[in-house]
C-alpha cells in the first residue's frame, strides 16, 4: 500500500487528531482469493501505528442475505443449514476459491494478535466499552492496556486486589467450556488444578498454590505487603509469581471503578 491509499489517508487524518481507530472487517467472502485476503492483514500489518484495536473475522452466512438469496451471483452452491437444529442463524455452503484459501488465510491473521483483550474491543454488545476508552485515551489506548499487564518498580507501593474469585465446585458445563474456549482436548485436562474465573469472565484451571498467592490480595494490598507476607511460602522469585498474576491479570490494580456491576473508564489505569 502507498501512502496516498484512500483508507490510509482517512485513517492517518484521524489518527493524526488523536482520535483512536478502530479496523474492523472479514476475510472468506464468496469468491475472495487468497490474495485479496492477504492484502487486507498486510495492510493492517504495514498500518499499524496508525489504529490502536482491529481484526478481520470470517464471512458469515445468514439466511436472509442477499448473498442466500442470489447464491449464484457469488459463486456459492449446496446451500444448507447446520446438523442439529431447526433455527438456524448461519448457513452453511459450498464456494471453492476462498475455501481454498481458507488455511492459510487463518494462519495469516494470527500476525495481527489479538492479545488478551479480546473483549471488550470487539464484537456488538461490547462496542459502548471500546468508545468509553478511547474517549479517555485516545490514541494511547493500546499502550495502557500493554501497560496494565507489566509490573513496573512504582507498583512495589500499588494497591492490588484479586481480579476474580474460585470456582469452589465446577460443573461439567463450566469445565467443558474451558476445554472448548482454549482448545484443550478433554483427554488431556489439567487434574489437580482449581478453577478461577476473572472478573470479565475467562476461566484458569490454576495450580493449588496459586489460591495461597491470591489470598494475599483478598482486600487491596500493596506488592511491598504481599512480599513481607509471603515470606512463609517460600518462593524463590516472589517477583516473578508477582508478574505472572499481573499478566494474566488475575491481580489488578485498585484504581478501577464500578458503576452497576460493570468497569467504568479507570482512574488510572484500564481494568
Amino acid at each position: 500500500m502507498t501512502t496516498s491509499h484512500p483508507t490510509r489517508l482517512r485513517v492517518t487524518f484521524v489518527s493524526g487528531a488523536g482520535i483512536g481507530v478502530q479496523m474492523m472487517g472479514f476475510t472468506g467472502f464468496p469468491t475472495e482469493t487468497r490474495e485479496e485476503a492477504m492484502d487486507s492483514i498486510d495492510f493492517l500489518l504495514e498500518h499499524r501505528d496508525l489504529w490502536t484495536f482491529g481484526g478481520l473475522g470470517d464471512f458469515v452466512l445468514t439466511p436472509g442475505a442477499i448473498v442466500a438469496k442470489q447464491p449464484e451471483r457469488f459463486g456459492i452452491t449446496n446451500i444448507r443449514r447446520p446438523p442439529g437444529g431447526d433455527i438456524a442463524p448461519a448457513l452453511m455452503y459450498d464456494e471453492p476459491i476462498s475455501e481454498a484459501a481458507k488455511d492459510d488465510v487463518t494462519e495469516a491473521k494470527r500476525r495481527l494478535g489479538a492479545g488478551h483483550y479480546d473483549r471488550p474491543w470487539l464484537g456488538a454488545v461490547d462496542t459502548p466499552h471500546t468508545f468509553f476508552y478511547h474517549d479517555r485515551y485516545g490514541t494511547a489506548v493500546r499502550r495502557r492496556l500493554e501497560r496494565d499487564r507489566e509490573m513496573g518498580p512504582e507498583d512495589e507501593d500499588t494497591p492490588f486486589v484479586v481480579n476474580g474469585r474460585f470456582i469452589p465446585q465446577p460443573d461439567p458445563a463450566v469445565l467443558s467450556r474451558y476445554c472448548d474456549l482454549y482448545a484443550v482436548p478433554r483427554s488431556a485436562f489439567p487434574a489437580g488444578r482449581l478453577a478461577f474465573r476473572r472478573d470479565d469472565g475467562p476461566i484458569f484451571l490454576l495450580p493449588k498454590s496459586t489460591k495461597l498467592y491470591l489470598n494475599l490480595f483478598s482486600e487491596p494490598t500493596t506488592l511491598a505487603e504481599a512480599r513481607a507476607r509471603a515470606w512463609v511460602l517460600a518462593t524463590t522469585d516472589i517477583a516473578r509469581t508477582w508478574q505472572t498474576l499481573i499478566r494474566l491479570r488475575l491481580i489488578r490494580r485498585h484504581t478501577t471503578a464500578r458503576v452497576g456491576g460493570c468497569f467504568t473508564a479507570p482512574i488510572s489505569g484500564p481494568h
